[in-house]
């Protein structure tokens, strides 16, 4: 997601559970409260979309606060867990509270990355220094892209129109990092496979790297098309150890996240290999 975005999100998420939060208190009732007896269904108006504003944010809040836990009377229970929804007040209370705080915490970590950057989840954990700088350097593809669009008087832009140009800048910045071959086309298409799909890999790492293109939000059920055909079809490459699909454009498509999906280790015709879908 980029940097800006996400922090917005998590500014409207906070005031909201702020919201939240003081009417849930404002509906307890008694010197040891316990569950609220008033308010019910405007709590509920309020919990209802926090929580699902929740399923997609925790993945972030965990990456930018290291801990979500909290402990009272030798009881230890997950802040993202028990803030919202029903629990007594005794664990609701506090993990309000420290929800609250940790997303300003979350907030104030983002402050250190560019606005326009992309905050990434889930990246490859390999033993393979490699795989990693292989997907370090493929997710800063647009920072290498953008760099040739405005060049001294008299030279022509270099600009990312198709798969094929993002292929050859690709091809050329991985040959700048690597001492193994870089190659095209490491195995022919099959009969009925698309003729415009651009691949590279790296032998010796067992590496191949697709690149796709999107040029508008249209574009988001071809990929997610492609990307499930071309995990069954590069099953056929001997040396295949990792696939990573490099998503151009990423931010035209209706919605890049759900990519993620095939970020994980996969079992294809009795292959075993790891996939990283990586959104520039």
């Amino acid at each position: 997601m980029i940097v800006s975005a996400l922090k917005s999100q998590l500014e409207t998420f906070r005031s909201q559970v702020i919201e939240y939060r003081d009417l849930w208190a404002d509906s307890l009732e008694g010197p040891l409260p316990d569950y609220p007896v008033r308010n019910f269904e405007a709590l509920k108006a309020l919990s209802d979309p926090l929580l699902r504003q929740l399923g997609l944010l925790r993945p972030y809040l965990e990456a930018l606060h290291a801990s979500w836990t909290l402990m009272a009377t030798g009881t230890a229970w997950d802040v993202l867990d028990h803030a919202l929804g029903s629990h007594g007040a005794i664990i609701k209370g506090p993990s309000l509270n420290a929800l609250i705080d940790g997303v300003q915490i979350a907030i104030g970590r983002l402050d250190d990355y560019p606005p326009e950057a992309e905050f990434r989840i889930g990246g490859v954990t390999t033993k393979n220094a490699d795989i990693e700088l292989a997907e370090l350097v493929c997710s800063r593809f647009t920072r290498a892209a953008r760099s040739l669009l405005t060049r001294r008087a008299g030279k022509r832009a270099f600009v990312i129109e198709d798969e094929y140009d993002g292929q050859d800048l690709l091809h050329a910045i991985l040959r700048s990092y690597f001492k193994y071959p870089v190659r095209e086309n490491p195995l022919s298409k099959i009969a009925g496979s698309a003729s415009t799909r651009a691949d590279l890999s790296i032998d010796e790492l067992g590496l191949i790297i697709e690149v796709k293109f999107a040029k508008g939000p249209r574009d988001q059920r071809r990929i997610e098309k492609e990307i499930s055909e071309d995990l069954v079809f590069y099953t056929a490459w001997k040396p295949l150890k990792y696939l990573f699909f490099v998503v151009v454009n990423s931010a035209d498509l209706e919605n890049a996240e759900l990519l993620d999906r095939f970020s994980k280790p996969q079992a294809i015709n009795e292959r075993h290999f790891q996939v990283k879908v990586i959104t520039v």
